[in-house]
């Protein structure tokens, strides 16, 4: 353990990759937020019950806004869990 403290993190952080990683996950984060915005909220149908009810509120959202905001979350999603194990995995990789 010369070379890293008692919970496992090099003694010499890279201050300059931390802060691009998590400018990178913040961003990331913004664009699974606009996907969340694209898909919005939808009004139930109150007169359906069970997952009829549940999937009524998609029905009237068109398949383009559903496609954009799908991509936009797997992008957003895989950069943020990219932009994590960059910042919070670096003893596995030099450990």
């Amino acid at each position: 353990m010369g070379r890293f403290n008692d919970i496992g993190i090099d003694s010499e952080l890279d201050w300059d990759r931390i802060t691009h990683l998590f400018k990178l996950g913040i961003i990331a984060a913004l664009m699974v937020l606009a996907g969340d915005m694209i898909l919005g909220w939808g009004v139930t149908d109150e007169t359906l019950t069970g997952m009829d009810a549940y999937f009524s509120r998609y029905m009237t959202v068109s398949d383009t806004r559903v496609f954009a905001s799908a991509i936009l979350g797997l992008i957003g999603i895989t950069i943020e869990c990219l932009s994590y194990f960059g910042v919070c995995g670096d003893d596995v990789r030099t450990g």
